[in-house]
């Protein structure tokens, strides 16, 4: 019996978006964002109260260089992707 969701051209072993996929390409600037951000964070939370140094945190800026970041990230994933070698 053919269950009618199951698509049999598609291998259960390519699990990874493709690259040029506009759901990943959103994702992968929504999570290059969100680590960057939290970086900045997390070296700005110890440095400040475990290690004591004065650091300001400048929360715009953060953001502003997230989403440099972000933009650089995604075309720098495309390129490496290309890069890849499959076995």
């Amino acid at each position: 019996m053919r269950r009618p969701w199951a698509c049999p051209t598609r291998s259960l072993d390519r699990a990874v978006l493709p690259v040029h996929d506009p759901v990943a390409i959103r994702v992968r600037l929504a999570l290059a964002f969100l680590f960057y951000v939290f970086h900045q964070w997390s070296y700005w939370f110890i440095g400040s109260s475990l290690l004591g140094q004065r650091l300001t945190f400048s929360f715009w800026e953060t953001l502003a260089l997230g989403v440099v970041n972000a933009l650089a990230a995604v075309p720098l994933y495309h390129i490496l992707d290309k890069l890849k070698v499959d076995q």
